[in-house]
């Protein structure tokens, strides 16, 4: 393998292979042997001449399809914030559940989810180290899209299994003989509401991941950072 060659696969080495990725490589190491030939024949050595052509290019994270270069910090602590007011939201809506004693651990929880996210987040939000402020990195936003629509189908297929269980538990005898279903006063339809009500709290997990491809869009680096 040439070394042009093998330093361009080294440039791809976090990249999975796909046919974009192939003719992007193949045009990078068609410019950079060109490159190296013009410089040859302008008197350069070989050796010197490869390492010039690497200098060209250095990186190749800024030609990758949907890659988009961000202020990471910026980004997960928004990616915080916004995982702990879902938290926050979801949390209230359980406080009622202190009357059940089978439901209260729900409650408890998402209190402690709370206190975790509000830590991560008030450490990283009260940074104003300006290097850790100003870190940039690349990511896909497309990967995120991807991770969007597959949470989202993990999420519903989790709510409808839960709820066909909890049907099945509750009502399964009285659809199969045919049986009126009876239920002993309101607290038994509230404990019977609720369990269908609880799986519905895990919505705060597709909603804080259905923000982040809008905030690596937020937080994207922009002229004016430059």
């Amino acid at each position: 393998m040439g070394e042009l060659k093998s330093y361009v696969n080294n440039l791809f080495k976090k990249y999975a292979n796909n046919k974009q990725i192939e003719d992007l490589k193949a045009e990078i190491l068609s410019n950079l042997e060109a490159k190296k030939a013009d410089l040859i024949s302008s008197g350069m050595t070989e050796e010197k001449a490869i390492e010039a052509a690497k200098r060209n290019i250095t990186t190749i994270d800024n030609l990758i399809d949907g890659n988009k270069q961000i202020f990471i910090n910026q980004f997960s602590t928004a990616g915080l914030q916004d995982a702990l007011l879902y938290t926050v939201i979801a949390w209230i809506t359980t406080i009622p559940m202190f009357l059940f004693r089978e439901f209260f651990v729900a409650n408890w929880i998402l209190f402690i989810a709370i206190l975790i996210l509000g830590y991560n987040y008030y450490t990283r939000a009260s940074n104003k180290n300006e290097r850790f402020i100003a870190e940039r990195r690349y990511v896909n936003i497309k990967n995120y899209y991807r991770l969007r629509r597959l949470v989202w189908a993990i999420w519903g297929v989790f709510v409808a299994v839960y709820i066909l269980f909890i049907t099945g538990v509750y009502f399964a005898s009285n659809i199969w003989f045919s049986r009126p279903v009876a239920i002993d006063g309101p607290y038994s339809l509230a404990v019977i509401l609720l369990r269908y009500y609880v799986p519905f709290i895990s919505i705060i997990i597709p909603l804080a991941v259905n923000r982040l491809p809008k905030l690596i869009l937020k937080c994207e680096v922009g002229e004016r950072y430059e």
